[in-house]
């Protein structure tokens, strides 16, 4: 890396159009020119991005320059005459992080040059690159840019699908036992599908718009692809929706199954602490320190006492069924 360059550049490959890629550093892209072919260049955003290689040498508009180092936008799309800006969003699958926290991927892209920036590691960056060093990868800007965006959709559906299963597995469980513990479990899958589908609508519409605009390299014989996708984000949005709803009816379900059984603890509790008031009065009563209590001198009167407390207690019991509250 030059110097002079605050961009680190991760890696930079020159496409052979058959599928597969050469490798390319700081001095061959200062020469490079679109007879030799498609190049493509992957940065990492830096801290510091002023004066970097992207606004002096780049030969990028300002307005895109400043998209391209811009941190944690919204998905959204720019055309420039033949020259196109996109910021997506993808699932974060580094270790040790939340899913939900999607990573961000810009991506400039002109016929014969592709320029991508990313603040942390995107995998479906990786798979790409892999596969052009396997001579299997896409081999033109247009091939990449449907390269790119059906790897990121991949891994949403996966994210997508892995919220769903979870939910299942817990309203089963809940059917079993609505364990109290489960609730936390709900609230982080509920938060994973707000945080998801906050990106996934603003990426709806910008596959949407992109298939609809006019870029000479283009080929609109696969424009179809770029519709599929966006189908495929309108039901990773509806599945998203339904699994967030489903978390929330469960949360509630827990919580009333939770509050039923408290309220017949507490029932019960109740029940038992108005058998034993009466008698407990009783009891309390006669054991005061003063005289004149009835029964001294009698050895029977303890046994006597006993008698009377049981048939009290049976009383109270037959009172609370004729009653239906026990």
């Amino acid at each position: 890396m030059e110097a002079d360059n605050n961009h680190e550049l991760i890696f930079s490959l020159l496409l052979d159009g058959k599928g597969g890629a050469v490798n390319y550093g700081w001095d061959e892209i200062n020469t490079w020119s679109p007879d030799k072919g498609t190049l493509w260049m992957h940065l990492s955003l830096p801290e510091d991005t002023e004066d970097g290689w992207i606004d002096k040498k780049s030969g990028i508009s300002e307005n895109i320059s400043e998209a391209l180092l811009s941190r944690g936008d919204r998905p959204r799309l720019l055309k420039e005459e033949d020259k196109l800006f996109l910021s997506l969003r993808g699932v974060n699958f580094n270790p040790g992080e939340d899913p939900d926290d999607m990573v961000f991927l810009h991506i400039y892209m002109e016929e014969k040059r592709i320029i991508t920036i990313r603040h942390r590691k995107v995998l479906a960056v990786d798979n790409i690159k892999s596969s052009l060093e396997k001579n299997t990868g896409p081999k033109d800007s247009y091939e990449f840019l449907l390269e790119i965006l059906m790897k990121i959709s991949h891994r949403i559906g996966e994210i997508t699908q892995n919220i769903d299963d979870q939910i299942d597995e817990i309203e089963e469980l809940v059917v079993d036992n609505a364990d109290i513990k489960l609730r936390s479990v709900l609230s982080s899958l509920r938060r994973q599908a707000i945080n998801i589908r906050r990106y996934l609508s603003p990426q709806r519409e910008v596959l949407n718009n992109l298939g609809g605009i006019e870029i000479s390299w283009f080929k609109r014989k696969e424009i179809y692809k770029i519709k599929e996708l966006t189908e495929k984000y309108i039901r990773y949005l509806e599945d998203i929706d339904s699994a967030r709803d489903r978390a929330a009816i469960t949360h509630e379900e827990i919580n009333s199954i939770y509050s039923e059984q408290l309220n017949k603890t507490m029932y019960v509790l109740s029940i038992v602490a108005t058998i034993f008031l009466p008698l407990g009065f009783l009891t309390g009563l006669l054991g005061i320190n003063v005289g004149g209590i009835p029964g001294t001198d009698n050895s029977l009167a303890f046994l006597m006492v006993c008698i009377i407390l049981i048939l009290l207690g049976v009383v109270e019991l037959l009172i609370f069924k004729i009653k239906k509250w026990i």
